[in-house]
């Protein structure tokens, strides 16, 4: 388990992007509106449900890649 200070240079390393992430990981309100639409999000990153999540916490969930060929 992290001291404080410890937790406290963990946090101050990270960019703005890993900030947010930690802060996401830690919401609990957050992981349980996720949870409740993983599935629909893996299946369709542009869902209505994904949009709806992604407009409550300011997020963008990557888009799958397209083969080339």
């Amino acid at each position: 388990m992290s001291t404080g200070s410890e937790a406290e240079q963990q946090l101050s390393a990270l960019d703005f992007t890993g900030f947010a992430q930690e802060f996401l990981r830690r919401n609990r309100e957050y992981r349980a509106q996720y949870a409740r639409i993983s599935e629909a999000i893996a299946r369709d990153p542009l869902s209505r449900e994904a949009k709806e999540v992604a407009r409550t916490w300011g997020l963008m969930f990557p888009m799958p890649t397209r083969r080339t060929g």
